[in-house]
């Protein structure tokens, strides 16, 4: 029997966050400890552990941007159209011109 999205278990969608959540921390902590790792190999003074910390940083925030986009589509109230990602149809007005919506 098929299963619709309403009808998961709590435990299903505890299971689902807590999957979430490891992923995120371990996309923070992974590349920082492979650069704690690197330091030690070349006798490096920190900066490759620095340089892991704050890439992972960026990566992770990067993939927590992406899921809260995609966890509200089609949430009310939210308009596609207005999104940055979506180009004009019409060119930009030249001089006095309006867009007419």
């Amino acid at each position: 029997m098929d299963q619709t999205p309403d009808d998961e278990s709590a435990v299903a969608r505890g299971i689902a966050w807590y999957s979430v959540a490891l992923t995120i921390s371990s996309e923070m902590v992974v590349p920082g400890v492979i650069g704690i790792g690197l330091d030690r190999y070349f006798g490096t003074q920190n900066w490759c552990a620095l340089v892991g910390f704050l890439l992972g940083i960026v990566v992770s925030m990067w993939h927590l941007l992406r899921l809260s986009i995609e966890g509200t589509k089609g949430m009310p109230g939210r308009h596609d159209d207005d999104l940055p990602t979506k180009r004009p149809t019409k060119p930009p007005p030249q001089g006095g011109e309006t867009f007419d919506r």
